[in-house]
């Protein structure tokens, strides 16, 4: 399915990007889908957490709007209810400062759960679509994705504070700490994006990813914003550069 997919997508002409911005501006028959999945590298980059925390999380987003949450890695259970979409490729991450975070076969499996969700989501209608993601510690991984696939000096990170703006001070020391170490462990190949998913990345990031591409393969623009969107953004453009003329960032 990625193959094939990343093989449909072609670059937008001046007026087809235009459409694009106008029909994410207007949120014309948008569909919300937002993907969730906890991190074992949470603990190193946040201190100790409640282990529903994410769970927590994902009852507050359904309870709050009519979305559809995808649960492609929650570490606790959650009840089945109207808008969650359980496709659980692992219960959580692996720490990513101590192993790679996942299989390259766990992050194609999230990958392609992203993509078949774009699909779905434009099968019924979808003019636009609205993405994120849901994850207590998902910051880590969308820093070092970034750091990944785009800097060039892994040991300066001073960026990352323009990316993080949700924890507090001490907060955003651990986790750029945390993704320093896990970059010089796995020193991620940024031609490699699927692999760079695999050692430091996050099942929602990957599922994100995939679902910018499909909506890539569609034409339809997809809204993103945070750290974690621009993160799967960032996978999304490296395995599929003209993905990027769907992309509309929420300012």
């Amino acid at each position: 399915m990625l193959a094939q997919t990343i093989e449909s997508i072609k670059p937008l002409d001046p007026t087809e990007r235009a459409a694009v911005t106008t029909a994410a501006a207007t949120a014309a028959r948008a569909a919300t889908v937002l993907f969730a999945g906890d991190h074992g590298v949470r603990t190193a980059a946040l201190g100790p957490v409640p282990a529903d925390a994410t769970a927590r999380l994902v009852t507050a987003a359904l309870d709050a709007a009519p979305v559809t949450v995808v649960d492609v890695g929650v570490a606790a259970p959650l009840e089945p209810r109207e808008g969650l979409v359980v496709r659980k490729v692992r219960a959580g991450t692996r720490d990513f400062t101590a192993e790679p975070a996942l299989t390259r076969d766990e992050v194609l499996a999230a990958v392609e759960i992203g993509i078949g969700e774009a699909d779905n989501a434009v099968d019924e209608g979808a003019g636009a679509l609205i993405a994120g993601g849901i994850g207590v510690g998902g910051t880590a991984p969308a820093l070092a994705l970034i750091a990944s696939l785009t800097v060039s000096n892994w040991d300066d990170l001073s960026w990352a504070d323009h990316h993080d703006d949700t924890h507090a001070e001490d907060a955003r020391t651990r986790t750029v700490t945390a993704v320093k170490h896990g970059l010089a462990r796995h020193r991620p190949d940024s031609a490699d994006p699927l692999g760079v998913l695999a050692v430091v990345g996050g099942l929602e990031h990957a599922a994100l990813a995939g679902f910018i591409l499909g909506a890539a393969a569609h034409r339809v623009p997809v809204v993103i914003e945070g750290p974690v969107g621009e993160s799967a953004a960032t996978v999304a453009a490296a395995l599929a550069p003209a993905s990027t003329g769907v992309v509309v960032t929420e300012d």
